[in-house]
């Protein structure tokens, strides 16, 4: 396999929505040529960018995601507040503030 040349000049920003221009295309299908006679159809090209732009926001979220501890902790806090908001206007049944506290899930959190 022969080495890889120059590589696409893009940012690393997923806030900045990805592309490919006309030229960019053009090169990848010259350096894609020389080892067969593929072209790549339109919507190949739509699949890729927005495949791209789906693997960077991935990228980006994993990488400024809070760690599973942190999240728990941040959420056992919005729970806390929450039940002692419900105690002051009397609106939290017994049950509900038990099942909340022991911490099982209810739905989704």
């Amino acid at each position: 396999m022969p080495r890889r040349k120059d590589r696409l000049p893009i940012g690393s920003s997923s806030q900045v929505p990805f592309s490919i221009s006309d030229d960019q295309w053009e090169k990848i299908e010259r350096e894609i040529e020389r080892e067969s006679e593929f072209t790549i159809p339109p919507d190949l090209r739509s699949a890729v960018v927005a495949k791209t732009q789906t693997m960077r926001w991935r990228s980006e979220a994993r990488q400024t995601a809070l760690s599973t501890r942190e999240a728990r902790r941040q959420i056992a806090g919005e729970k806390r507040t929450t039940v002692d908001w419900l105690n002051w206007t009397d609106g939290l049944p017994d049950e509900i503030r038990a099942m909340l506290m022991s911490g099982r899930r209810m739905g989704t959190v």
